[in-house]
């Protein structure tokens, strides 16, 4: 009955199959199936002791309230623990007559394998050359001029907006200036079509120049070694992927909810 003190009931080992019954309406309901196996609500559906079918269509109404809105959280809950990393080397740019190749850096193994160790799972992207799934035939030897006179090879912006779709933080490095117009280009166009994704960047030119970094769209710039700079991160985010509070993570630039970078 709901005029019992039922608390006590947590006091019962878990092995042990538990129902409440009593007059237990959709109000405590919630509360008391985080108590017991078994909930018995056939004495909140009558009337004069007969079931009362208006009763029964409120009382699944509201159920069915309660159940999505759990559903709603625990999905949200399951998204933020699932957190999943995409380390980005955009499209090669060279002039004329260069040679071209893939990037090649170690940091985003590094930083893979930091990740790796608190078992977050990134999958590492070079869009000069694209993947498996990609036909360098189609784009590697047909590079694209671009306005600067430069020529740009690698996967269409398409590509690279199918790639990062399925991604929650995406990474892009800039340590020499040669890189930047391509790193802030594909920050522009993920940043346009997924504005809720975080991006965050690093290396030397990214960290001089961080307020065009951070105008592109970047969320964050890592001003150092970044393997436990994105495990921390990532970890915020996994309490909270709405969070944008980066205050306790040390070597970042980082661009607050009002848009205000912090140092």
């Amino acid at each position: 009955s709901l005029e019992w003190n039922y608390n006590w009931i947590k006091s019962v080992p878990k092995n042990i199959t538990k129902m409440i019954a009593g007059n237990i309406n959709i109000d405590k309901l919630e509360k008391i199936s985080k108590l017991a196996d078994i909930v018995d609500v056939s004495g909140a559906l009558e009337t004069n002791k007969v079931k009362d079918i208006y009763k029964i269509k409120n009382f699944l109404s509201n159920l069915n309230k309660i159940n999505n809105e759990n559903y709603k959280i625990m999905w949200r809950n399951f998204i933020a623990k699932h957190m999943e990393v995409l380390l980005l080397y955009p499209p090669e740019q060279q002039w004329p007559g260069c040679i071209v190749k893939p990037n090649g850096s170690l940091a985003y193994p590094y930083l893979g394998g930091a990740l790796r160790d608190i078992g977050v799972e990134a999958y590492i992207y070079d869009a000069t050359v694209g993947d498996k799934n990609d036909n360098t035939d189609d784009f590697f030897g047909q590079p694209t001029k671009l306005p600067s006179g430069k020529l740009r090879t690698g996967v269409t912006d398409e590509r690279i907006l199918e790639v990062a779709s399925n991604y929650d933080i995406i990474g892009i490095t800039s340590i020499f200036s040669q890189q930047e117009a391509m790193a802030l280009h594909c920050a522009k166009i993920i940043k346009k079509k997924f504005p809720n994704k975080v991006l965050f960047s690093g290396g030397v030119n990214a960290k001089s120049r961080s307020s065009t970094f951070f105008a592109a769209g970047f969320d964050i710039i890592c001003t150092s070694e970044a393997e436990v700079t994105i495990q921390q991160i990532v970890k915020i985010l996994q309490k909270n992927s709405n969070s944008r509070d980066f205050s306790s993570v040390g070597k970042i630039y980082f661009k607050g909810r009002n848009g205000k970078m912090i140092d």
